[in-house]
């Protein structure tokens, strides 16, 4: 692991926003799906979930059997929901210029939501882990006046840029999957913990509790 994701004499801001939130992600992909997804995650991570209960509907030693809650999956379910109705009743398309001409792709939400669902998560996650250790509050990153708070959220933003043909980019949005600068906004305003930091006016509908 190296830059962008990890540096030993970065502040810790910039290892949590941007390592800490990936392995975070990782996690979360593992209970959150039906089935667990372990071939994206490392070998450390793998060894967590285990662990842990590994996957929405496996025991530890491998027994098959829905182990959520009602409540969680009413929770989960409100929030999924909510996150679909932003792609589809808010943010409504995607725009894309391939060969001289402007494509419109109309959003579905699904089965995309969960990923955004999953972003929110990890960077929770990480941002609460964040808080609770980082004693050097007042290291910033040189030639910057960033608090460490939007140190965090620029690191993580840095580890979400890709570049792609449009071509390609907009098969992949008409088969459900969006692009990282999507994923990564629709995350973020959607966190109040973001608003708070960059002095935003938060949304009144966060659709994560």
């Amino acid at each position: 692991m190296h830059e962008p994701l990890v540096n030993t004499e970065w502040p810790w801001a910039m290892n949590f926003g941007s390592i800490g939130v990936l392995l975070a992600q990782k996690l979360f992909a593992s209970i959150d799906g039906p089935d667990g997804e372990y071939l994206q995650l490392s070998l450390i991570v793998i060894y967590i979930c285990i662990s842990m209960n590994s996957g929405r509907t496996y025991l530890p030693n491998g027994t098959r059997t829905d182990w959520w809650e009602p409540p969680t999956k009413v929770g989960y379910n409100n929030s999924r929901n909510c996150i679909t109705d932003y792609y589809v009743n808010e943010l409504k398309t995607l725009t894309y210029k391939v060969n001289d001409a402007v494509v419109q792709v109309q959003l579905a939400g699904e089965p995309f939501s969960p990923t955004t669902l999953r972003h929110i998560g990890a960077l929770r996650i990480a941002y609460g882990a964040l808080k609770n250790n980082d004693d050097m509050k007042s290291l910033k990153m040189p030639g910057t006046n960033l608090t460490s708070e939007q140190t965090f959220f620029l690191a993580y933003a840095q580890t979400q840029c890709y570049q792609r043909q449009s071509l390609l980019q907009l098969l992949r949005t008409q088969l459900g999957s969006y692009d990282e600068g999507t994923a990564l906004n629709a995350a973020l305003i959607h966190m109040p913990e973001f608003a708070k930091a960059f002095e935003c006016e938060a949304r009144k509908n966060q659709c994560f509790d």
